[in-house]
């Protein structure tokens, strides 16, 4: 029987529209990240995404789906995530966690992405993986929630 994996995580930050580049406002993201088997995600590296986004003034407790990435050996995370909005309709959520390798805890926390409507991007975002400064209490708290499904 093919053994897969899930795990929970909760970033944390903010973005702004574009047409408001000042106006920076909090965007909460928990996700649980599910793979159906270990081997397959060694072949294709996407792992399904689900969870609940709240954005101040753009979304609301919002169910929130996609797809988390890895790049080869493990240089980029990838999230590519839809929700609904409270005005505007379905958004998509596209951002990365670049790692650098002299502090690579430190840099998979920090997620970086851009908001769209349609090909149109309206917004960006920097998010946090769980405590800032903290990212071996953050990893340790991640790897908690790991589970085999």
């Amino acid at each position: 029987m093919p053994v897969g994996v899930s795990f929970r995580t909760t970033l944390s930050g903010s973005y702004y529209v574009l047409d408001r580049p000042g106006d920076e406002r909090t965007m909460s993201l928990v996700l649980t990240v599910e793979t159906p088997t270990v081997t397959r995600l060694a072949i294709d590296p996407v792992a399904r995404a689900r969870g609940e986004l709240d954005a101040d003034g753009l979304a609301t407790h919002r169910a929130v789906q996609g797809t988390l990435s890895v790049a080869p050996l493990g240089a980029k995370l990838t999230y590519d995530l839809r929700f609904p909005s409270d005005a505007r309709g379905e958004l998509r959520l596209h951002a990365t966690s670049d790692v650098d390798p002299l502090h690579p805890l430190r840099s998979l926390a920090t997620v970086v992405g851009s908001l769209f409507e349609g090909e149109r991007e309206i917004g960006r975002a920097v998010l946090r993986v769980g405590k800032v400064g903290a990212p071996v209490h953050s990893l340790v708290t991640l790897l908690r929630t790991v589970r085999p499904r």
